[in-house]
């Protein structure tokens, strides 16, 4: 799962993810305000909304899928969890932003391509410690070595996991994203 910004917010919120199962044809985000609910546990109050089919790529057959949602409040702090009634994922949560905040940081990562499956991880652990107040990540290009490897992306979103589902992800595709996938379907879906 991956959150991505959009051009306001705080009052709306762009998900993606790659499905669990092969079989899974639709995919849905259910989302409500995290209130009183106890940490990990639904919302009080939730609505669903429909993810649309981002592709199928690099001999994957499970489909990614992306979904926007919005009319959220702004600074509040939100639980979402993303799949189909009866395989949803865990759920995740993430803060609207504060339209009165003068003052963020983020992480600016740059070439993260060789060690995704080794150093990658080690690396975005430890600019997460140092960077507590992050509202995201910064990607300068070259996240994967080879567009079309399906396994560096998996390792590469593995490093991210904690931080993706509940900070922006601001990312640009570098020259690797386009090796073996001319036409970034990798990096669309």
């Amino acid at each position: 799962v991956i959150l991505t910004p959009t051009e306001t917010p705080a009052t709306s919120q762009s998900f993606s993810w790659l499905a669990g199962d092969a079989g899974h044809t639709i995919g849905q985000v259910e989302i409500g305000a995290v209130g009183d609910a106890a940490a990990g546990s639904a919302p009080a109050s939730t609505r669903v909304i429909d993810a649309y089919e981002a592709g199928k790529v690099n001999g994957n057959l499970n489909q990614h899928f992306s979904a926007t949602i919005a009319e959220l409040e702004p600074a509040t702090d939100y639980r979402y969890r993303v799949g189909l009634p009866g395989a949803w994922s865990e759920w995740f949560d993430f803060t609207t932003a504060d339209p009165s905040d003068t003052d963020f940081q983020f992480v600016y990562y740059g070439d993260a391509q060789i060690g995704l499956d080794t150093t990658w991880p080690s690396v975005v652990q430890q600019a997460e410690a140092k960077a507590t107040d992050s509202i995201g990540s910064v990607h300068a290009g070259d996240l994967i070595n080879t567009g079309s490897n399906d396994v560096e992306w998996q390792n590469w979103f593995k490093g991210m996991e904690r931080s993706a589902t509940s900070t922006n992800v601001m990312a640009a595709p570098g020259n690797h994203e386009y090796s073996g996938d001319k036409l970034l379907q990798s990096w669309k879906a």
